[in-house]
């Protein structure tokens, strides 16, 4: 029986370690703030943070950003979709910025779910709602898209799932694969019935390019770029295109 309890205190201090090193590699918020340099509105609903800003187009593009810093630190993306005469509301996930909580994923795409039904109540019909996914959120934004069957989304060089990426870094990690099936993009892509484009920096150094191959069969457009992870060229004229 010594050996049992010895296993089973093993396999609790594993799990414990898995819990921390998904919630430490996964998560990476800031919560220092960057001066806004548009008139956002603060909104707050339960323990989450957003921004809004009100356009003249009707339509409303919900981001979802990446794994680091948090909402301020994509005001260059938000300003160009509100030239674009869009509104825009990009909220913290749960323990981002002015966000409460710890982060985890199913936690992601609660927070999302309430910032959909957020906009519903502001008069925001679903055909205009249009969910922008940036790197990890593109798994966020997906889901969303496919509950609740949003016509129209787009993501900023998304990762494809947690085990792909993992796949990708060393073939000796392959064995903790299956530990690892969190932010499964693919999955919700496959079962999505809207039109998406999709676009990817062929130097991407994070999520590597070579995992875009199913991207490229499942998206509406596919759009291959250049610039780093976090700085990738952008196809803004074809993203206007896209969205009207």
């Amino acid at each position: 029986m010594q050996w049992l309890q010895i296993l089973l205190i093993l396999i609790a201090i594993l799990f414990i370690l898995m819990l921390v090193v998904k919630r430490f590699a996964y998560f990476k918020p800031s919560y220092e703030f960057l001066a806004p340099r548009d008139n956002y509105k603060d909104i707050y609903e339960g323990n989450l943070h957003a921004w809004y800003k009100k356009g003249k187009s009707g339509k409303v593009i919900l981001f979802c950003h990446g794994n680091a810093g948090n909402l301020s630190y994509r005001q260059d993306k938000l300003q160009q979709f509100s030239k674009m005469g869009h509104s825009v509301l990009i909220f913290d996930y749960s323990g981002f910025g002015r966000s409460k909580g710890i982060p985890n994923e199913q936690l992601c795409y609660n927070n999302a779910c309430m910032f959909v039904e957020y906009l519903g109540i502001l008069g925001y019909e679903k055909q205009n709602i249009i969910p922008y996914g940036e790197s990890m959120g593109a798994a966020v934004a997906s889901y969303i898209a496919r509950r609740y069957n949003l016509p129209k989304l787009v993501i900023d060089s998304g990762l494809p799932s947690i085990s792909k990426l993992i796949r990708s870094w060393n073939i000796f990690l392959i064995i903790f694969v299956p530990i690892f099936t969190e932010f499964n993009t693919l999955k919700y892509l496959q079962g999505y019935k809207g039109q998406s484009l999709i676009f990817h920096s062929v130097h991407d150094e994070i999520i590597p390019y070579a995992l875009t191959n199913e991207f490229q069969h499942l998206a509406t457009t596919f759009i291959s770029t250049k610039g780093s992870h976090n700085d990738p060229e952008i196809p803004w004229e074809q993203i206007k295109d896209f969205i009207n």
